[in-house]
């Protein structure tokens, strides 16, 4: 990325903290400096190569809820280290969750250390929480951006406007459970009131609710149809 006097220094020294990282879930870095190209001068980071991510598949089908139930763990597990060990991911979207080989993997690149100062330095999206701009770099970051992110993968698209009570509550129903819960929690205007990543992770390993009984006489001869994809995630 383009080298200024004001972000060099900064911007190499979060890679390098980042590279300390070690998750089976997170991308690695593996080193990071600076460099000319012409008369311009660079910040460069080396990393892991993912084969694709989440954004290049959504505009083809959305998840299942079985893709997105094997996909969320390995996020939660990522997320839960990036805690622990005092980051916020600080940027999760569609085009952060990657696959590289069989393992889902979030990018590592842009982690922030909790407590930071929060202003977005770019235009906020819908991804950041409501209070992104005003307040440091918290893990309820997190959780806001996971909830916008699981409707994006279950439906193609994200949720048109986030933060209202009543729009969470329009917007779960549209979602098969444990998602609609998830989502409503996640998406919780006040960040003390949004589920932690264990109460997600209890919700996702909840008992799944048992097909509705279809009488025998109504139950519609099985069509032939070809094998499903095998999902990415």
């Amino acid at each position: 990325i383009p080298a200024t006097s004001g972000n060099a220094e900064i911007q190499i020294s979060g890679w390098e903290a980042a590279a300390r990282l070690s998750h089976p879930h997170l991308i690695r870095l593996f080193g990071a400096g600076r460099c000319q190209i012409g008369n311009e001068a660079y910040c460069y980071v080396v990393m892991e190569y993912a084969e694709e991510n989440l954004y290049q598949i959504l505009p083809d089908r959305p998840l299942s809820a079985e893709e997105a139930r094997e996909m969320l763990p390995s996020v939660l597990d990522a997320l839960r280290y990036l805690h622990q060990q005092g980051f916020v991911h600080g940027h999760i979207k569609p085009a952060n969750i990657m696959a590289s080989g069989d393992q889902v993997k979030l990018s590592s690149d842009g982690v922030l250390r909790m407590g930071q100062p929060g202003g977005v330095p770019r235009e906020a999206s819908l991804y950041d929480p409501p209070e992104a701009a005003s307040t440091g770099i918290h893990p309820t970051r997190d959780t806001w951006s996971l909830g916008v992110t699981l409707v994006e993968a279950l439906t193609q698209h994200p949720p048109a406007r986030a933060g209202a009570a009543a729009d969470e509550d329009l917007l779960a129903q549209s979602l098969a459970m444990p998602f609609s819960d998830i989502v409503r929690n996640c998406l919780r205007p006040r960040p003390e009131q949004r589920w932690s990543l264990d109460q997600i992770a209890a919700s996702l390993a909840s008992p799944k609710p048992a097909p509705a009984a279809t009488p025998e006489r109504d139950m519609p001869r099985p069509a032939l149809a070809e094998p499903a994809k095998q999902p990415t995630f």
